[in-house]
Order: C-alpha cells, then sequence, then structure tokens
C-alpha cells in the first residue's frame, strides 16, 4: 500500500476505545485517536497529546452521536467506515405511588439506561478523516419480529428492538460484505451482514459538500 493510505486509525469513542492511523505529508505514518464523532470530529495524535485536528461534521449528521466501533478501512469505498450510535428515550426513572393503602414502584420507562437506539454510518476521508458521507439515522430489524411475522405481511415493516448496540465490524474474507456484531436488549446478540455494495448504494446516501 502506498505511503498515501493510512493502515490503522486510532478511535475512542466516550465508550469505546478503538484506534486509526493517517500518514503525513512527509511519507510517516501518524497514529490518532477519535475523541467525539459529533457534534464535531475530534482527534488526538497518540504521539503528541498536544497535536490535535477538529473537522466540522455536516448539520445532517446527528449531534448527539457516538462512536460504535473501530472505524474499519473498506478499500472499495476508499475510506474509513465508521458507525455511531444515539438514543432517543431517556433511562428508567422509579418513583414510590400510594395505590389502596400500598406503595408501589411506577417505572417511566422499561429500559434501564434509555431505549430507541438508532445507528448512522459514515466515511472519513483516508488521509484527511474528514466526514465525506454518511446515513440517516436507522435501526435494525428485530429478528424476532422477522420470525413471527415474515417481510411479506401486507407489506408492513418489521419492528426494532428498543436497545440494540454495535459494538465491531469485520469484513468478510472476499472484502465483498462487512458483518457488524451487535448487542440486543442487553441479554441476546446478532450479527448482521450487509454487502458493501449495499452500504455504498443505499446507506451512504448524504454526500458532505465541502464549503469554498
Amino acid at each position: 500500500r502506498s505511503s498515501t493510505t493510512p493502515t490503522s486509525m486510532a478511535v475512542r469513542s466516550r465508550w469505546v476505545p478503538s484506534a486509526t492511523r493517517a500518514s503525513s505529508r512527509g511519507g510517516g505514518e501518524l497514529l490518532y485517536e477519535l475523541i467525539d464523532i459529533a457534534p464535531a470530529l475530534h482527534l488526538r495524535s497518540l504521539r503528541d497529546g498536544r497535536r490535535a485536528i477538529r473537522h466540522p461534521v455536516p448539520p445532517s449528521f446527528s449531534s448527539h452521536m457516538h462512536n460504535s466501533i473501530h472505524p474499519l478501512f473498506v478499500e472499495s469505498l476508499g475510506g474509513w467506515l465508521g458507525i455511531g450510535h444515539t438514543h432517543y428515550s431517556d433511562g428508567d426513572q422509579v418513583a414510590l405511588e400510594a395505590i389502596e393503602g400500598e406503595w408501589l414502584e411506577r417505572h417511566s420507562s422499561e429500559y434501564q439506561y434509555g431505549g430507541s437506539y438508532r445507528h448512522a454510518f459514515f466515511l472519513l476521508n483516508e488521509s484527511t478523516l474528514r466526514m465525506e458521507r454518511h446515513s440517516r439515522d436507522l435501526c435494525f430489524s428485530s429478528v424476532e419480529d422477522l420470525r413471527r411475522h415474515p417481510l411479506s405481511r401486507n407489506g408492513t415493516r418489521p419492528l426494532c428492538e428498543g436497545v440494540q448496540f454495535v459494538m465491531n465490524a469485520l469484513l468478510t474474507e472476499d472484502g465483498s460484505s462487512v458483518q457488524l456484531p451487535y448487542g440486543v436488549q442487553d441479554c441476546e446478540s446478532a450479527i448482521l451482514t450487509l454487502p458493501i455494495d449495499f452500504v455504498d448504494s443505499e446507506l451512504l446516501e448524504f454526500r458532505v459538500v465541502e464549503p469554498r
């Protein structure tokens, strides 16, 4: 691989440590740590903590996204494929309520730490590490719901679990697909396999236009 192509990236989010390397103009490689993906991309050199890169992200990318995975270099996409996550419902709040002379717990949510999780795919430039493309917020169809109600049922869309959390991304051996292991309801796991062509043509639909 040429000196202008990164070989690994160092990236870390609030929860998930990960890593990425970008090439310097002098032909060497610089290892960076990705601190945040929103409301701005924030990368810091692991060799020199004072050296940092900040890139704006487009307004169309949710400002509440957190990094989920170690970015994956996909040669056919020409950049680093990343995934972020957020959730839209708050965690459970428990209050005591007197009902017919008894104190009973009243829960505000069925999810202890929040639910309605959504993910977003994004692509970073292979050398500048700027965000070039991203998807809209999305969730994965519930495996259980798909088993009970196949897609053919009256054209109805399957439901999503309230808690979904992607933890990794792996390329298949032939490089044609990406596999995404993810947690389901904090008690099960599943693997979603997506063709890279599908990620390219259907998911990364928003292209970032740099201001002149």
